[in-house]
C-alpha cells in the first residue's frame, strides 16, 4: 500500500472520548477479575454514568465488543455484560493489520515454518491420554473430509495440529498464519475461487497436512516436520499459479467480488465465533482499500455511495466504520469539511488489543518461552542476513555493560531489523508480554553483537536460541 499521505488528510485522533470510555471499561473488567457474565448496566444507565450521547456510547461499546470484552444482551433484563473473549478475536485483529503490511511469500513461509515446526515438537512430546484419544477419534472421522476441497482439508487438519501443541500462543499465531496463507492464496489465484481450492496443488497440501497430523499423533517428530516443510513447498507452488508468480502478495484488480473473498478469509480458521455482516463488511472495505492502492488520506466515497456499493443499510455501514476506525484503517471527521479517509493501521493499537486477551488468558512461562526462543532465533538470523541491526546492537551494548530488563527491547528491535512484518509484530507482542525481561544478562550478549556485525546468521540464531539459559 502506498505510504505517501495526502497533504489534506485529517490527523488521526486515537484518544477520542469513545476510546477513553472503552479503556475505562477495559480497566474495570480486568480489575474486577474478568467475571464473565457480570452486568455493567443498560444503555440508559451507561449514558448517564459517562455523561455522553448514545452515539458516543455505542461507538465505545463497538470497540469493547470488537476486543471481545463485552456483549450486549437484548430483551427484558438485558444490558451490557462481561464477555468471555474468543481467541479468534485477537487472531482476526492481527491478521487485519498484516493485510496492510506488504507481506512477501518467503517472509510468510519463514515464520510459518517456525510456528509449524514448534507445533509439531510440542504436539509430539505432550500428547496426554485425553488429547491422544481425541486425536484418534478425529483421525477415524477423517474419511469424511475427502469430499471437501484440498485447502479446507488442510485447514481442518492444521487446526487439530495446533490444538495438539497444547500451547495457546502457538494456536493464535498459527491461526493468523493460516488465515493469511489461505486468504492471500485465494486472492492471488487467477482461476475461479472454487477452482483454486480444488486444484492439484491444493489437494497435495491437504495430503501433506494429513501426513503431518498422523506423524504428530504417532510422536514421529522427524516425519511431522518433514511433512510440514513439504506443505510449505506446496504453498509456494500454489502462489506460483498466480499471475504475479507468488513473489509478492497482491489483491489485484482480477478480484471483483470482495465479499466472497472476505467470507472465505473469515471462515478459513474454524472457531466458535459467528461472524456478522458487520465483520464481513469491515473486511470488504479493507480489501478494497488495499486492492485500489489508496494512500493514507485518500477520500473514500460518501455514505450513500458506500451503502449502495456494498448493499447494506446505514447502521451496518456506520458500525463497520467504527470497527475500522478502532484499528486506524479509516479515519473520519464530522461537520462541513467532514468525510471518510483511508488511514494506516497502527501496530500499537494491534498490540494493545492483543494484550487485553492475553491478560485474560494468563499465559504462563511454559507457553511463552518456547515461542519466545524460536521467534528470537529467527529474528536474530534475519537481522544478521541483511537487515538493519543497528538498534539491536545498541541494546546489546547496554546488556553487555550489565543493564537488566532489556531482553524485550532487544527482541523487538531484532524483529524490526529483518524487514519481515509478521516477525516484527510477533516480536513486539512477545516483548510487550514482558516475560522476557526478567532473564538475567548473559555473556553471549557480546558474542551475539559480533555475529550480527559479521552477518553470520547461523551463529546469531544459535546464540539467540540459548539466550538466558
Amino acid at each position: 500500500m502506498p505510504q505517501n499521505a495526502a497533504d489534506n488528510r485529517p490527523h488521526s485522533a486515537p484518544d477520542t472520548l469513545a476510546n477513553r470510555i472503552a479503556t475505562e471499561l477495559e480497566q474495570e473488567i480486568i480489575a474486577g477479575g474478568w467475571r464473565v457474565g457480570q452486568p455493567l448496566g443498560n444503555e440508559e444507565q451507561l449514558v448517564e454514568r459517562f455523561g455522553v450521547s448514545r452515539w458516543v456510547l455505542r461507538e465505545a461499546l463497538a470497540i469493547t465488543e470488537r476486543d471481545g470484552l463485552t456483549q450486549m444482551r437484548r430483551g427484558r433484563g438485558g444490558g451490557l455484560v462481561v464477555a468471555e473473549p474468543a481467541e479468534s478475536v485477537v487472531a482476526t485483529t492481527l491478521r487485519n493489520y498484516l493485510l496492510f503490511s506488504g507481506i512477501e511469500a518467503n517472509g510468510l513461509l519463514s515464520v510459518r515454518q517456525l510456528i509449524d515446526g514448534l507445533a509439531c515438537r510440542l504436539g509430539s512430546a505432550n500428547l496426554d491420554p485425553q488429547a491422544l484419544a481425541a486425536a484418534r477419534a478425529f483421525h477415524a472421522d477423517m474419511a469424511a473430509l475427502d469430499d471437501l476441497g484440498g485447502l479446507e482439508v488442510s485447514t481442518r487438519l492444521y487446526r487439530q495440529i495446533l490444538k495438539l501443541s497444547g500451547n495457546r500462543l502457538v494456536q493464535i499465531f498459527g491461526s493468523v498464519l493460516s488465515q493469511l496463507t489461505y486468504g492471500h492464496g485465494i486472492c492471488l489465484g487467477s482461476r475461479p475461487l472454487r477452482g483454486l481450492t480444488q486444484s492439484p496443488n491444493a489437494r497435495r497440501m491437504g495430503e501433506m497436512r494429513r501426513t503431518q497430523f498422523t506423524r504428530v499423533v504417532a510422536a514421529d517428530l522427524y516425519g511431522a516436520i518433514k511433512a510440514s516443510g513439504e506443505a510449505c513447498e506446496v504453498i509456494l507452488d500454489l502462489f506460483a499459479e498466480s499471475p504475479g508468480g507468488g513473489r509478492h502478495f497482491d489483491l489485484g484488480s482480477s478480484i471483483g467480488d470482495t465479499r466472497a473473498i472476505a467470507e472465505l478469509i473469515l471462515n478459513t480458521y474454524p472457531s466458535d465465533r459467528t461472524f456478522r455482516r458487520v465483520d464481513i463488511l469491515a473486511l470488504q472495505i479493507q480489501l478494497d482499500i488495499i486492492r485500489l492502492g489508496l494512500a493514507p488520506g485518500h477520500p473514500l466515497a460518501p455514505e450513500k455511495t458506500l451503502t449502495e456499493r456494498y448493499g447494506v443499510g446505514r447502521n451496518v455501514l456506520r458500525e463497520a466504520i467504527r470497527v475500522l476506525q478502532r484499528d486506524n484503517i479509516v479515519t473520519a471527521a464530522e461537520g462541513r469539511q467532514g468525510g471518510l479517509w483511508a488511514a494506516e493501521p497502527r501496530p500499537d493499537n494491534v498490540i494493545r488489543s492483543s494484550l487485553v486477551l492475553f491478560r485474560f488468558m494468563q499465559l504462563g512461562r511454559d507457553e511463552i518461552d518456547p515461542v519466545f526462543r524460536e521467534v528470537f532465533g529467527l529474528a536474530a538470523a534475519l537481522a544478521a542476513e541483511g537487515g538493519d541491526p543497528g538498534p539491536a546492537l545498541a541494546v546489546l551494548e547496554r546488556i553487555a555493560a550489565g543493564e537488566r530488563g532489556l531482553t524485550g527491547a532487544l527482541l523487538a528491535s531484532l524483529g524490526r531489523a529483518g524487514g519481515n512484518p509478521i516477525l516484527a509484530l510477533f516480536s513486539a507482542i512477545l516483548a510487550a508480554l514482558g516475560a522476557a525481561d526478567d532473564r538475567a544478562p548473559t555473556p553471549s550478549a557480546s558474542a551475539l553483537g559480533e555475529a550480527l556485525r559479521a552477518g553470520d546468521s547461523g551463529l546469531a540464531r544459535r546464540l539467540a536460541l540459548t539466550w538466558g539459559r
